[in-house]
């Protein structure tokens, strides 16, 4: 556990740290044409950072802000999505998703069921995998460090110190530690896509005669359940489910 959460934390640090002075450079000039209102040069310049193998809760979001303001609301939401799974909390984005969905022509209803899942989901949510894997390594360094100074100085008023220090913290160890485990596995249990064309019609099956049941519109985000052939089952909010070809949606 402990080796693999020191792993996976020094892949976090790597990936939000640009790896050279090109990626900066793709950053910044992205940053320039979009207050130069130049929004198409700018997604290109950060599709160039992205390219590099670089990926950011801030650049998602410019990305997200650029698409924007040239009226693609699908990959707008899209790279919203994307940023608010690595920085859930962060305001700027959530202000910004949540006035992109105001333009969605789709209002779905999710029914009871789905809104407890969505408590829940917004509870293990709260933190990115990033950011529990961050958490749960320096409450495990902070362990080893009390350990260390329990063995190491002989002197009665440490002793205490760190025995008191040392429970508390192997809690939140544990506890963070679950978080980012339970996260890992619910990323991996579950997928979810946004519509990235104006309208689809959504099919009872997964072929081309198949009958349409009911529309989607771009933006609208859906739970990506199974994929057959060239087609996606999807899952909304109310229940109701159908099959997208793969094409018109694009996973987050």
């Amino acid at each position: 556990m402990s080796k693999s959460i020191i792993a996976i934390c020094f892949i976090v640090f790597f990936m939000a740290t640009p790896g050279n002075s090109q990626i900066d450079s793709f950053f910044q000039q992205g940053n320039q044409h979009y207050q130069n209102q130049e929004y198409d040069l700018a997604r290109d310049q950060y599709l160039s950072a992205l390219e590099q193998g670089y990926e950011s809760a801030s650049l998602y979001y410019n990305l997200g802000n650029a698409y924007f303001k040239m009226s693609d609301l699908g990959n707008a939401i899209l790279y919203y999505e994307k940023a608010k799974k690595l920085a859930p909390q962060d305001p700027d984005i959530q202000f910004n998703l949540q006035i992109a969905q105001l333009y969605i022509v789709d209002k779905i209803t999710a029914s009871e069921k789905a809104f407890v899942l969505k408590i829940w989901n917004e509870i293990i949510g709260f933190f990115s995998t990033n950011q529990l894997a961050f958490i749960a390594l320096l409450f495990y360094l902070m362990g080893c460090i009390l350990l260390i100074m329990r063995w190491t100085i002989r002197r009665h008023a440490v002793a205490i110190w760190t025995r008191r220090l040392f429970i508390p913290v192997s809690i939140a160890f544990i506890f963070f530690g679950l978080l980012f485990g339970l996260n890992l596995w619910y990323d991996g249990q579950t997928a979810e896509g946004i519509v990235m064309v104006e309208k689809v019609d959504v099919m009872s099956s997964p072929a081309g005669d198949a009958t349409a049941v009911f529309s989607l519109h771009e933006g609208l985000k859906v739970q990506l359940q199974e994929k057959s052939g060239e087609y996606w089952r999807i899952r909304l909010s109310d229940g109701k489910v159908g099959w997208l070809p793969q094409s018109s949606v694009q996973q987050i």
